[in-house]
């Protein structure tokens, strides 16, 4: 008891207490900014532990480098809250150490990002230049010694107090040590630190995933179950179609399905696409089932018919997993993969994983001529002029994936690529500039199919379009309202009318039909395989459906920008809530990831 009155004045150091008080505000502020409860018991205790914890090695040091010390942690601490605040704003989900591992991301993403920072962001600087000046003036005081059982009990106790709420609560549910939560119903339970606290345990815990036989019996368990609950017919008119035939395969940056066949002000909005209807396999029901990794996902989905990691983009954390991918299928059936995006290779990890994948030659922008630039980088119209060539060259047959960027939000278009006539509201509005930047993708995939047919090449393809993910996300639902539906649109309408993305398979010689089963992404790789003549026992582990031959279809829609909670959805119901197998449907296919299952068969 003694040596701690000795140490008491080094825990009273204004430096100590000052950085305490100025965290604890900023924290404060972060947790509003997420529109939290900031008061709850368990984010108050786990908050109040963390900042034990992040103060606590101050103690250890003499003044001048305790001063260092925690000027750092507050400079650190504010641009990571700004950065989070950002990334949140756009994604709809906290910051997360996924995140970090995605780092060359974020350079391309800097109009998207930026144009979402407030002004009032800046208030979480505003006391770093004074906090400077009085850290760094040299003048004497009294407590110069450290204080390292303070520092001690501090961590001890910092551990304790974080810890209590989440282990308690993993203890009630039988979670194991602590409950694994979506990441916003972990940053509503323990607040924005106690959200990046448990993230960076579970990112720990998750890099020790083995196939263990227990974990190899819950997945093969999850595919004999499948079986049995999916009615499918043997077989449908389109079985076989493409067989020999190029697969040329369009992703669209943010397309959503609500915009095929709209007009506005007597102009059709994807007038391309509305003629390829007359020729194609269009399926109006078609939902994007992508979570952090976002065009990535949606690549990773088509190709291998499994869900995304729960956490962070697949393609960053494991880039060498093998799949029983839509490309190595091909493969098998004398194609040569190849992709085409007018991006940096490395942007999403692409120039690891495709390989991977199955994706024998990656045409990026490095590869390309950057002879037009348009908001992130090529624009579509010279990206497909330039894959022309490209296609013509490749050994046939062909499978190529062509990826555009121009539609990519925040939707700048030049006034002579604006094809649209809008008139305010809609002009000034986001909805408005959504538009004008679908028109003119729309414009450029006109130009492609005439430059693949002039070419020689439509005649032996097949042509698919699909969206990645929304362009316009449940943020932007206010302003649809008052620019576009003209009306309140009800969670269902949401989920039904705006949420899904189309899917086009056109092919000349098909009559154009409306599919109006009910799928998602994740349906592609077994639909389009029938299409292909790739037999069905090729792809045992694929979690999707054929869209073709299934009685009833469904989309299991995960938590993302799409909707706050995940959803299952069909043409007579939405399940705002999860059945028990929908749920470990997600978590086996999380580790079927982890485990590079595929690989190990």
């Amino acid at each position: 008891m003694q040596k701690l009155k000795e140490q008491l004045p080094n825990l009273l150091d204004p430096f100590l207490l000052s950085t305490f008080l100025i965290v604890s505000i900023k924290i404060l502020f972060w947790g509003l900014s997420f529109n939290l409860d900031t008061a709850t018991n368990s984010i108050i205790i786990t908050t109040l532990g963390l900042l034990f914890v992040l103060l606590s090695p101050a103690c250890f040091f003499q003044v001048k480098a305790r001063k260092i010390y925690l000027f750092t942690l507050n400079f650190c601490g504010t641009i990571f809250i700004i950065a989070d605040l950002l990334y949140y704003r756009y994604f709809a989900t906290p910051f997360s150490v996924y995140v970090f591992m995605q780092s060359a991301n974020l350079a391309d993403l800097g109009p998207s990002v930026f144009s979402l920072l407030h002004w009032s962001d800046l208030l979480f600087l505003a006391d770093l230049p004074l906090l400077a000046l009085l850290y760094f003036f040299p003048f004497s005081l009294n407590n110069k010694e450290k204080a390292p059982l303070w520092g001690k009990i501090a961590l001890i106790s910092g551990l304790i107090l974080a810890l209590i709420c989440p282990v308690a609560d993993g203890r009630e549910h039988q979670d194991g040590f602590v409950r694994r939560y979506t990441a916003n119903d972990t940053l509503y339970a323990y607040g924005p630190l106690g959200f990046h606290f448990l993230d960076l345990f579970f990112f720990v815990k998750d890099q020790n995933i083995q196939l263990t036989p227990k974990n190899r019996s819950t997945i093969e368990d999850w595919f004999a179950e499948k079986k049995l609950q999916t009615k499918q017919a043997e077989t449908s008119p389109y079985q076989g179609l493409g067989k020999g035939k190029n697969l040329i395969v369009i992703q669209v940056e943010s397309l959503q399905n609500f915009v095929i066949g709209k007009s506005v002000n007597g102009q059709e909005i994807t007038p391309n696409l509305n003629k390829l209807l007359n020729n194609s396999l269009y399926f109006p029901h078609f939902y994007p089932q992508t979570i952090g990794g976002n065009s990535s996902d949606a690549e990773l989905i088509m190709n291998t018919s499994l869900f995304p990691l729960e956490k962070g983009s697949t393609f960053f954390v494991h880039p060498n997993n093998i799949y029983d991918s839509l490309p190595l299928l091909l493969k098998e059936k004398g194609y040569e993969a190849l992709a085409i995006h007018a991006d940096e290779a490395n942007f999403w990890n692409r120039h690891q994983a495709y390989p991977n994948l199955g994706f024998k030659k990656y045409y990026s922008i490095e590869k390309l001529q950057l002879t037009e630039e348009i908001g992130m980088g090529l624009s579509d119209e010279e990206m497909f002029k330039q894959a022309i060539p490209i296609l013509q060259a490749a050994k046939k047959p062909f499978y190529a994936m062509i990826i555009t960027l121009t539609s990519h939000y925040p939707y700048y278009m030049p006034g002579d690529k604006a094809y649209l006539n809008l008139e305010p509201p809609l002009a000034n509005s986001d909805v408005g500039a959504y538009l004008q930047s679908i028109r003119y993708t729309d414009h450029a995939i006109g130009q492609f199919m005439e430059g693949l047919r002039e070419s020689g090449l439509l005649e032996n393809s097949i042509v698919v379009v699909y969206g990645d993910h929304d362009g316009l996300f449940k943020r932007d639902q206010k302003e649809l309202e008052k620019v576009w539906a003209l009306q309140e649109i009800s969670d269902e309408e949401w989920i039904r009318d705006y949420a899904p993305v189309p899917l086009l398979i056109y092919a000349d010689e098909l009559s154009g039909k409306t599919v109006d089963t009910y799928g998602g992404q994740i349906d592609f790789l077994p639909t389009i395989s029938h299409i292909m003549g790739i037999e069905q026992e090729k792809h045992p582990y694929a979690m999707g459906n054929n869209l073709l031959t299934v009685q009833e279809g469904f989309a299991l829609v995960p938590q993302g920008d799409y909707n706050d909670e995940p959803v299952r959805v069909s043409s007579d119901k939405i399940d705002f809530s999860l059945n028990t197998f929908d749920q470990e449907t997600l978590k086996v296919a999380d580790l079927m990831i982890k485990t590079n299952f595929c690989a190990k068969q």
